[in-house]
């Protein structure tokens, strides 16, 4: 009787761990991305490419193909050197991701130096709405922050909301108001209040962070990053397709013969590869275009009515950041607008005027 007992003791027990191990059923599959779950840097949650932490397999017997280009803009292969960092932020306090907005340097052919992605007004910043690395993300006081910068006495005060990917600049009737905080990531959104008259211009320097100098990518994945800048103010001026852009460096490129350039000198693109071959083989051997920032084109008195108008992008082209995308709201009819081509445009430049309130 006891040994009977055992054995129905024993077959019980087995009975319940297979109970057991069928509830607990196949372990959760993990994580897309590799990365926590959460979406890489730089937009959407495919990051723009796999992921950030696979370095390129460089192909150096990759030779570049011939150029056909043969319009204005100077001409540079492969990627410069660092600068150095003249961004108002170094490092993240919280346990944000940081990349560093640290700028470069490339020399051309002929001996000019081209400061990458564009050369930085080491001014003031602005006041952020949200901002996880140098805080704890949402500022519910931003608005008891801002200090109203006089341009010029007697004229309108005006608060503006802005998010840009990565990088901007704001100039108001030619005078500089404030700069990102973040030149690359993590993405902050801010603010900032001014006191102006009209006619009203409104000049934005812009642009789209690298880490390789000179080719427009980022990472040790050689990613081809995208870009995006949005800003409402609340005397209703908004950004959106009456703004005029001018595109300033263009890269990476295989043939820079893709580009196309109006009888004005605007540059257009679109037509180009987003993924050039060079970029996914050997990117040293990989193109830019520079054209001449125009002199005093932050100026009221600058002549824009040749530079192309800007092109809207849907809020899922450019972010799906919590610095957009929990304060969508106070963006209002506000449109995202870069130049015509989100991924190879770097540096663009933006003005928009305004004649009377």
């Amino acid at each position: 009787m006891q040994r009977q007992i055992m054995r129905y003791l024993s077959l019980l027990i087995v009975i319940m761990l297979a109970i057991s191990v069928a509830a607990q059923g196949d372990p959760p599959p993990p994580p897309p991305g590799g990365n926590g779950g959460q979406p890489p840097p730089g937009g959407r949650p495919q990051g723009g490419g796999p992921p950030n932490n696979e370095p390129l397999e460089i192909n150096a017997n990759y030779q570049a193909v011939a150029s056909t280009y043969v319009g204005i803009a100077t001409v540079t292969m492969g990627a410069g050197e660092p600068l150095g960092d003249f961004s108002l932020t170094s490092g993240c306090t919280s346990n944000s991701r940081f990349e560093s907005g640290a700028s470069g340097i490339i020399t051309t052919d002929d001996g000019q130096e081209i400061i990458l992605p564009m050369e930085v007004n080491e001014g003031a910043g602005t006041v952020d709405m949200y901002n996880d690395c140098t805080s704890n993300g949402d500022n519910a006081d931003y608005i008891n922050q801002l200090e109203t910068i006089v341009i010029d006495e007697g004229g309108e005060i005006i608060t503006a909301h802005i998010f840009a990917d990565n990088y901007f600049e704001l100039y108001i009737n030619g005078q500089f108001v404030g700069r990102d905080n973040i030149n690359f990531i993590p993405f902050n959104s801010t603010a900032v209040r001014f006191q102006a008259s009209y006619p009203l211009t409104i000049a934005v320097n812009m642009a789209d962070w690298e880490t390789h100098y000179g080719i427009g990518m980022e990472y040790d994945r050689y990613n081809v990053g995208d870009a995006g800048f949005i800003m409402w103010m609340d005397n209703g001026i908004v950004t959106n397709a009456d703004w005029k852009v001018y595109p300033v460096y263009i890269a990476p490129l295989d043939d820079p013969g893709c580009v196309v350039e109006d009888q004005f000198g605007n540059a257009d693109a679109s037509a180009c590869s987003i993924s050039p071959e060079c970029s996914r083989n050997n990117p040293e051997v990989c193109r830019a275009l520079h054209y001449n920032l125009p002199a005093d084109w932050m100026m009221p008195e600058f002549d824009d009515s040749n530079w192309q108008t800007a092109t809207l992008y849907e809020a899922e082209d450019v972010t799906n950041q919590p610095g957009y995308a929990d304060y969508a709201d106070r963006f209002g009819e506000a449109m995202f607008i870069w130049s015509p081509s989100l991924k190879l445009d770097n540096h663009v430049i933006a003005r928009y005027t305004v004649e009377n309130p």
